[in-house]
């Protein structure tokens, strides 16, 4: 995608975007208030900050963080070329997450390092971390769908990095085990919640 279009596209989100003052989903409008626009500084910032990954910035990465410590994810996977999380959850104790990381040259799910001993059957918060690989980003998600619960969050990056990825975002947020969607342009969230009704919001973020 040129750069101009990416432009455009980003110009068109911010217009069609939504506040939290006009959704009117009570889930969504918590999450927004208490988690997307939580402005308030915490120390663990400043060791996102020496992360040094180029496909993911660092106001997501932020959120990502508040989105684990505020809905009290323990068992996280990672999708992606690089060990992003590690660097964010394994520096910082305070968070009892038990860490797991599907690389994508060995198509291997191994254990980074757990806080407790557990078997897991099933994904907390999951991040797709994925690069140019449109095909293996939904395929992925539709085997990891029996891995997701009920309040199971799901972070997709990039999402508008190309017209394919964006074909993929729209193909997962259609799936009956998705009930909310929320797109924040550079990062895209996924919730299973069954009590929800089906619903896809354009936050601004």
């Amino acid at each position: 995608m040129s750069k101009l279009l990416f432009i455009i596209k980003y110009l068109k989100y911010l217009f069609v975007s939504k506040t939290k003052h006009r959704v009117h989903s009570p889930f969504v409008y918590y999450l927004v208030t208490n988690v997307l626009n939580d402005k308030s500084y915490r120390q663990e910032y400043a060791k996102i900050r020496n992360i040094n990954d180029n496909i993911i910035n660092l106001k997501c990465l932020t959120l990502i963080y508040r989105l684990v410590a505020h809905y009290k994810s323990e068992n996280i996977l990672e999708i992606g070329g690089f060990e992003t999380l590690n660097g964010i959850f394994l520096s910082n104790i305070q968070l009892k997450t038990n860490l797991y990381y599907y690389n994508l040259k060995t198509n291997e799910i191994s254990e980074v390092k757990t806080q407790k001993k557990i078997q897991t059957e099933s994904f907390d918060f999951a991040f797709y971390n994925i690069k140019n690989n449109e095909s293996f980003t939904i395929s992925e998600f539709m085997n990891h769908l029996k891995y997701f619960h009920n309040n199971s969050i799901l972070a997709i990056n990039n999402i508008h990095q190309s017209k394919k990825m964006e074909e993929v975002w729209k193909k997962i947020i259609t799936q009956k085990e998705v009930t909310i969607s929320i797109d924040l342009f550079f990062i895209g969230l996924v919730f299973f919640r069954k009590e929800q009704v089906k619903e896809n919001f354009i936050i601004r973020f």
